[in-house]
């Protein structure tokens, strides 16, 4: 069997991929623990694929890696890529660019938000 790395440390995550994943022949795991990558690219896209091919090669496996996010149209597309950087880490994942006290602006409507993801397999 085929061994697949979610290149994720968050157990939720893991556990749905798992289930999306169940019927196929691979051994889904998440990353080791510790690895800390730093995603710096512009878009979700090349997030996943910078996250993907850095637990590839520190594990030598296939890895499926992703990143999603909020793109709110009063807020010019923010937050985008840097959603988890938005507010508080306490908050839910959807409900943190909807922090009013976060956009300087004062400007929330959540009647113009997008939710994008990117997928990335190494």
């Amino acid at each position: 069997m085929k061994r697949l790395i979610i290149a994720s440390g968050n157990q939720g995550k893991i556990r749905e991929f798992q289930g999306l994943l169940g019927a196929l022949p691979l051994d889904v795991q998440p990353q080791p623990s510790g690895l800390d990558i730093e995603e710096t690219g512009a878009s979700f896209a090349a997030n996943a694929r910078i996250k993907a091919r850095a637990v590839a090669a520190a594990c030598g496996e296939w890895s499926l890696a992703d990143d999603s996010g909020l793109s709110v149209t009063a807020l010019d597309g923010a937050p985008g890529v840097h959603s988890a950087r938005y507010a508080p880490s306490k908050r839910t994942d959807l409900s943190r660019p909807c922090e009013r006290e976060r956009d300087p602006r004062g400007l929330v409507n959540a009647r113009g938000m997008v939710l994008r993801l990117g997928v990335f397999l190494r």
